[in-house]
């Protein structure tokens, strides 16, 4: 072998490959890793009629009431929201018993006082929440731009390397690094905030595998590779320092334009723009809004919810015993006649219902929403955050992949003329 000489990567041999080929090109439709897709629904068998992931839905079903209708996908599925509310019911209803049976004269129960104390917290609830939704939201389009941004770079370095006439091998040795980073980034930032030591080890031994073993010519990592990966920080990252090697390689062999030519400067432009998608990525995610704001907010809220839960159990007892004062039939003996009248009584008990049950279930569905979209990767530590806030990067690794078998297909089988070749044939 010639100093210098790439060697060819050795994958598997498959039915579709040209014979004595080291490095095939999968046939377009040949089957993906199930592994690596699985989290990806079906096309054809999407969750709902409405949605098939957090980014494609049909927003023209929600203009009218239909909307009600909708479940999937949305903060009124989520076990959380519900169970914070039923603590907040069993409290109200608690409140309610205790103001009941022990309220003399509930009559003189000034509740209306209490319950204003609760609406003076709605003021800085709404704006604090407001400023966290709009933080979240941002965020959350900055990631999705800087995944976007990473994988249009891979896409136009198969156009740029294809139009140069560069062998498939040595094409598909640089776009399989591309891919390749995309999915360790995925992995990264799930494992972002798994703190405890020995989890950690065992989410990246189980990233290592995976990125090791599922998936294809597109975008598996070799054994080799992995190995000299793992003893870095940020492989993601240092895996398009691989594709910058490999251009300037290209470009020495005389596969591509010379390093001081301005086509060189574009490919390497690309693999840049690729390195700039990743830290806009990572830096979006990692940098989080301040603990001391969202730990404030959440305590304000929470605050706010159980003087709300406090203010209905409150007025609920206090208008049932005004109710029962007025047929006679309270517990103790009224020392004057009601001066609130039944109806009162009702009107007061339907609005604290509204108010102090609605107001709360919003205030606390969008701090739930605030804080999943703040964090758009399931994490592996507990819990996982809620999935239809996630970004979808398997479908959009999914696309890539199919572009890029696609992209190789149609560079193979031109309509009617001969492909490019930039390196003069021997």
């Amino acid at each position: 072998m010639e100093p210098g000489q790439q060697t060819d990567v050795e994958m598997p041999q498959d039915s579709g490959s040209a014979e004595g080929e080291t490095t095939p090109l999968l046939p377009y439709g040949a089957r993906y890793s199930k592994q690596f897709f699985d989290d990806l629904p079906d096309d054809k068998k999407q969750r709902s009629v409405h949605m098939l992931d957090t980014m494609t839905y049909d927003g023209h079903q929600m203009i009218g009431w239909h909307t009600f209708l909708m479940t999937e996908g949305t903060v009124w599925m989520d076990k959380r929201l519900w169970t914070l509310v039923g603590r907040l019911l069993l409290l109200s209803w608690f409140v309610g018993l205790v103001t009941f049976f022990c309220a003399f004269d509930p009559n003189n129960l000034k509740v209306r006082e209490f319950r204003q104390l609760a609406t003076y917290l709605n003021v800085f609830v709404a704006f604090l929440l407001g400023l966290f939704m709009s933080i979240s939201i941002n965020r959350w389009l900055a990631c999705v731009n800087g995944f976007l941004i990473l994988v249009q770079a891979v896409r136009n370095l198969q156009i740029q390397l294809y139009s140069l006439g560069v062998p498939k091998d040595r094409v598909q040795h640089v776009l399989r690094y591309g891919v390749v980073s995309v999915r360790c980034l995925q992995h990264q930032l799930k494992g972002l905030r798994v703190f405890d030591e020995e989890k950690r080890k065992a989410f990246e031994k189980e990233m290592w595998q995976e990125l090791t073993s599922e998936g294809d010519n597109f975008s598996i990592m070799l054994e080799n590779e992995a190995e000299m990966l793992r003893e870095v920080e940020d492989p993601a990252g240092l895996l398009w320092l691989w594709v910058g090697s490999l251009i300037g390689r290209l470009a020495q062999d005389g596969f591509i334009p010379a390093m001081p030519t301005p086509t060189y400067g574009r490919i390497m432009n690309l693999a840049q723009e690729a390195q700039e998608g990743l830290r806009k990525v990572r830096v979006t995610v990692a940098v989080q809004t301040p603990f001391m704001y969202v730990h404030t907010l959440s305590t304000v809220v929470h605050i706010n919810n159980i003087l709300a839960a406090l203010s209905l159990g409150m007025t609920v007892g206090a208008s049932l015993g005004v109710l029962l004062m007025a047929t006679h039939h309270h517990l103790y003996p009224a020392s004057a006649a009601p001066d609130r009248p039944v109806s009162l009584a009702l009107e007061n008990m339907s609005i604290a219902t509204i108010t102090c049950f609605v107001g709360p279930l919003l205030y606390q569905a969008f701090l739930i929403i605030g804080i999943s979209i703040s964090a758009p990767f399931s994490t592996v530590d507990g819990a996982k955050s809620h999935a239809e806030a996630s970004i979808p990067v398997t479908r959009i690794l999914k696309e890539l992949h199919t572009d890029l078998v696609d992209g190789a297909r149609m560079a193979a089988a031109l309509p009617s003329w001969e492909p490019p070749c930039f390196k003069p044939k021997s």
